[in-house]
C-alpha cells in the first residue's frame, strides 16, 4: 500500500515537470528534527543539533503570476528525536525514534529574489526505530503539518531555511510524572541547497 501511493505521488510530480513552463531541479538539505508535544517543544525550542536527519528529492516551480508560484517537492525525510537519551523514565525528552518520511511539500512561493514560501506537507512513513525508551510502534504512518519558510536564488542555485510542524500525533505516551498524556509530533528546522535541471 505504501508502495503503491509513494509510487503515484512520483507520477503526478513527473507529469507535472513534464510541461514546458515549469522550473524543475534536485534538492539536498539537512534536517534539525525533534518531537513536540502537540506544540510545545522541550524549553521552546526548535533547534536540535544532535539530532540531524538527511533530506533529499526533487521540486517543481510552477507560475501562477510574475510573483506567485505553485512550489511542491517530493523528499526522502528523515525526522524524529535521532539523538539516544540517558534518561531512564517517559519525558518527551527521553523519547527517541528514528522515522524516515516520503514528504509531499505544497508550497505556494511569494517573490523571487529574495522570496517566502508557505504550505501545507503531507507524510508517509517508510521505516522507523526507536533508539532508546520503546513505547511501542507510531500511531500513524500518515504526517500532516504546515511549513514555512525563506530562500534566496542566485543563478540556478537555491539556498533555503524552512521550519515544519505536525498536526498529526506520531506517538502517544503518558509521562512517567503525573500521568499527563503526551501527544507526540514531528517538528524540524531544514536547511537545503538546491539547482535547476531545467528552467523555462
Amino acid at each position: 500500500m505504501k508502495k503503491r501511493h509513494a509510487l503515484s505521488i512520483l507520477m503526478i510530480l513527473i507529469t507535472l515537470v513534464s510541461f514546458s513552463q515549469i522550473d524543475y531541479g534536485a534538492n539536498l538539505g539537512i534536517n534539525s528534527s525533534r518531537f513536540s508535544n502537540k506544540f510545545n517543544t522541550i524549553g521552546g525550542e526548535y533547534l536540535n543539533t544532535s539530532s540531524l536527519g538527511l533530506s533529499i528529492g526533487i521540486f517543481a516551480e510552477i507560475p501562477l503570476s510574475d510573483k506567485i508560484s505553485f512550489y511542491p517537492k517530493l523528499l526522502f525525510n528523515q525526522m524524529g528525536d535521532r539523538d539516544k537519551s540517558d534518561i531512564d523514565y517517559l519525558v518527551l525528552d527521553s523519547v527517541d525514534y528514528k522515522l524516515d518520511y516520503i514528504s509531499i511539500p505544497l508550497n505556494f512561493k511569494f517573490f523571487n529574489k529574495p522570496y517566502l514560501f508557505i504550505g501545507p506537507q503531507l507524510g508517509l512513513l517508510v521505516s522507523y526505530k526507536a533508539e532508546s525508551m520503546d513505547i511501542g510502534k507510531p500511531n500513524s504512518s500518515f504526517d500532516f503539518g504546515g511549513n514555512f519558510g525563506t530562500g534566496y536564488a542566485f543563478n540556478d542555485f537555491r539556498l533555503e531555511l524552512a521550519i515544519y510542524q505536525s498536526i498529526i500525533d506520531v506517538l502517544k505516551a503518558e509521562n512517567t510524572y503525573g500521568g499527563k498524556k503526551l501527544n507526540i509530533r514531528n517538528t524540524y528546522i531544514n536547511f537545503n541547497f538546491s539547482y535547476i535541471i531545467s528552467n523555462r
